[in-house]
């Protein structure tokens, strides 16, 4: 699920992907598209009815409260395992250097989800998990972080 969640990267400039700064209006349109291209890539909507796992994939920039895209779907169009991928693709986004910025510490990537959380963009359930997740001692220094595929 994780190496096909942003397969619609593959038709995003690297120029907008490695950008330094802020996007324009455009840049972030074409940045969102990802997820459309995404969709095309994997067949449409003929392959996203016979595989739910390209559903969740396809979901992963929608948000519980409407304000996400492409479709901005509302929560009661996402499924559990919608949210547990929005909240991981967020959690993960901010742990991870980007162009634009040093990733941030988890305490920090914590305080930003909760957040989101508690404005009703991201599931509390899966933000409670993750929480127990990180206050059990989860170590996520261990775990292997690789290098964007599509800024190589």
């Amino acid at each position: 699920m994780a190496k096909v969640h942003d397969l619609g990267k593959m038709a995003t400039p690297i120029s907008i992907l490695e950008k330094l700064g802020k996007l324009t209006k455009e840049e972030t349109f074409i940045m969102q598209r990802h997820i459309f291209d995404s969709y095309l890539i994997a067949g449409g909507r003929e392959a996203l009815e016979k595989h739910t796992l390209l559903q969740w994939a396809i979901n992963h920039h929608e948000r519980l409260d409407v304000s996400g895209y492409p479709w901005g779907k509302s929560g009661t169009e996402l499924d559990l395992e919608s949210r547990i991928i929005m909240m991981a693709d967020v959690f993960v986004a901010l742990t991870e250097d980007r162009p634009y910025r040093k990733s941030m510490s988890i305490d920090s990537s914590l305080d930003i989800t909760a957040r989101q959380e508690k404005s009703g963009m991201l599931d509390e359930y899966v933000f409670t998990k993750l929480s127990d997740l990180v206050s059990e001692g989860l170590d996520f220094n261990r775990i292997e972080h690789t290098k964007n595929p599509f800024l190589l």
